[in-house]
């Protein structure tokens, strides 16, 4: 069956908040024009009538007068009704005679003056104070149904309390003036007969009364019931937050996704409170680092190890932070610390930067680079930093260079930074150099795990990051491999020996504790930190992109054209906006991704058989979908046995065209 349209679930809701503040100022508006003109003559608050002639001024007259909010009727029936501005401008009997008859009384200045001072009394104790109040519940009542519609959890929550607030005070108010309307007849009555003696009766109306009452009743009862509303809606946000804040909770993605797209529509609501939503992004990322932490057992006395990948993006900066203040919050508490960590930065400036012929010194960082290292090193003393050259991946026996034909040979004359600038001019596009530089990127972390013992690699991809990878690596014709890239676990590390000697293999942990967490809330948490972290964020074009994502900018002399533009760009702008209406679906890119099997190699499988190790990619050592890439390459017209052979086919794709 077909969802209902939004607007049917949400109408008897929106009906049920407006009807009460809206019957309200509806009947206290009729109450408020009675005595208007002849026809609002019934709808009185009270009517003044004598037995018969009394004396009131000197002149007898015979009382039979409706007095309303702001008008008064003449009687006896049918009524004269005149205006109470209209009234009040007469200075004479002579002129009050020009607008009421005097056979209505329209020649007693006093009889006047007697229904325009309790008229006055009527609108002030039980008339303007309760129509502005009534006016500012149905405003109040209007917006909160404008944010609820909107799906904007914070401004609907500050709009309800407000609503609330009023929709009491609206109540208070229209209690108070009821009492006021029906004590003021009695008093105003016996301080008459006290003053004058004239034997007049004043009566609330019938049809005035009735309606004050409904005011009242409909009132509290609004109160009441949007009252209960609310509490409910603020216990479902806060239900919803504290799921958010714990993944893999009892609660469906669908209303995650609603709340996390309520929460990010607005920022203002971050900076408003900003202790709770670095806690937010602490907690998420600390939960994925106890879960890794109950996965590896170490030696009684000895300490877990862990690399952290550095990209001097807003990610992994954001996870360097994060995985400091547990260290921090440990030692506090003068417990162990409760893990040593080794944060490597391959520096990839070689491809952006030029050098000169004569500059010897291969291993010179980017004076930029450089100075947010020692930034970094200071601001973490606790933590390990190194700088891996990405020219050293040459060296990598994880990677068979025998699969590469682009790759120059060795040579005395030629260094290893010219043979990686010649492989990157070789490769056919922008898309394979990326593809290329994020693979050599992963190999030189993995390698750097290996020589420093540590028990695992820890990545700075956000749930945005992996929901980009995911669609690029699609893209490129690795879906096959998806689980081995994008979810947590062990991953097979295999060498390549020189020999002939078969491969051998060994297993690494590989977790993304920013899984969780989108890219937008961790560049909002970047200008939260203390100090804040944007102050150590590398600019595009020295080693990271926006947002942590390493980007092939165009070397110098390029045409910039679309050639020039890689999938993996194509997924960060996508992304991007998509991220920025519907965060939502960024979350469910990368939970449907998590829920795929590693059902073959590439680390311990998740049942069915292991896959040799000769299933294994040589370039980026994900498992091979051989059946799948037969295909693909008879669907293209690829014959068997051509340049390339032992890649997966988005690496064949990468280093061939």
């Amino acid at each position: 069956m077909a969802p209902k349209p939004t607007w049917i679930i949400k109408a008897p809701r929106v009906l049920l908040v407006v009807i009460f503040p809206v019957v309200s100022f509806i009947l206290y508006l009729i109450l408020s024009l009675g005595c208007a003109n002849t026809t609002l003559s019934a709808v009185s608050p009270f009517i003044v009538t004598s037995n018969g002639a009394v004396a009131i001024g000197g002149v007898p007259t015979r009382v039979d007068m409706r007095i309303g909010f702001w008008g008064i009727c003449f009687g006896p029936d049918p009524y004269f009704c005149a205006s109470s501005f209209t009234v009040t401008r007469t200075r004479s009997a002579v002129d009050l005679t020009r607008i009421v008859p005097a056979s209505r009384g329209g020649g007693n200045l006093a009889l006047m003056q007697l229904a325009l001072g309790l008229q006055q009394n009527l609108i002030v104790f039980s008339g303007i104070a309760l129509l502005v109040i009534l006016i500012l519940d149905l405003l109040a009542n209007m917006i909160e149904i404008y944010f609820n519609v909107g799906g904007i959890v914070e401004e609907h929550m500050r709009a309800s309390i407000w609503a609330r607030a009023l929709d009491w005070a609206a109540a208070a108010g229209s209690v108070v003036a009821f009492a006021s309307y029906r004590s003021l007849g009695d008093s105003t009555l016996r301080l008459l007969q006290a003053a004058t003696g004239a034997p007049l009766v004043i009566a609330p109306g019938n049809v005035a009364s009735g309606l004050f009452g409904a005011v009242v009743g409909t009132t509290i009862a609004g109160a009441i019931i949007n009252t209960i509303m609310t509490a409910g809606d603020g216990g479902n946000y806060a239900y919803l937050a504290a799921k958010t804040m714990t993944p893999g909770a009892d609660v469906s993605d669908a209303d995650l996704g609603k709340f996390r797209d309520a929460m990010l529509r607005r920022r203002a609501a971050y900076e408003a409170f900003p202790d709770c939503f670095t806690k937010f992004i602490s907690n998420k990322c600390i939960k994925q680092i106890g879960i890794l932490g109950k996965e590896i057992r170490t030696p009684q006395g000895s300490t877990r190890r862990y690399l952290l990948g550095l990209s001097l993006g807003v990610s992994s900066t954001v996870l360097l932070h994060l995985l400091n203040q547990n260290v921090e919050f440990q030692l506090a508490r003068n417990r162990a610390a409760p893990f040593e960590l080794t944060v490597v930065y391959v520096d990839s400036s070689c491809l952006f930067t030029p050098r000169s012929p004569d500059d010897s010194d291969e291993d010179k960082p980017d004076p930029l680079t450089a100075e947010t290292l020692e930034q970094l090193r200071q601001r973490y003393p606790r933590f390990t930093f190194r700088r891996v050259p990405l020219a050293t991946a040459l060296s990598l026996k994880t990677i068979d260079w025998s699969t590469i034909p682009s790759l120059p040979p060795p040579s005395p004359s030629t260094s290893q930074t010219g043979r990686l600038l010649s492989l990157f001019d070789n490769l056919p596009s922008a898309a394979s150099r990326a593809d290329i530089l994020r693979i050599l990127t992963r190999h030189l972390l993995v390698s750097a795990a290996q020589s420093a013992a540590c028990h695992a690699l820890l990545l700075g991809h956000s749930t945005t990051a992996l929901a980009e990878l995911t669609l690029s690596e699609t893209a490129k014709g690795r879906g096959f491999a998806l689980p081995w890239q994008i979810n947590d676990g062990p991953l097979s590390v295999v060498s390549h020996p020189a020999s002939s000697s078969a491969p051998a293999a060994v297993s690494l942990l590989v977790y993304h504790p920013l899984r969780d967490i989108l890219r937008k809330e961790l560049a909002i948490y970047t200008t939260l930190a203390s100090p804040p972290l944007t102050l150590t964020l590398a600019t595009p074009g020295h080693g990271a992109g926006n947002n942590g994502r390493t980007e092939m900018t165009p070397r110098p002399g390029a045409v910039v054209s679309h050639k020039d533009v890689s999938i993996d760009d194509v997924m960060f702008r996508y992304f991007a906006e998509v991220e920025e209406n519907y965060p939502s679906v960024v979350a469910n890119v990368a939970r449907t991704t998590g829920k795929l099997l590693r059902l073959l190699g590439g680390g311990e499988a998740e049942g069915g058989p292991k896959q040799g190790l000769c299933g294994l990619c040589g370039l980026c050592g994900m498992p091979r979908d051989e059946v799948g890439d037969r295909r693909w390459r008879g669907e293209l017209g690829i014959g068997e046995g051509v340049k390339g052979d032992g890649l997966c086919y988005g690496c064949e794709r990468s280093t061939s065209g």
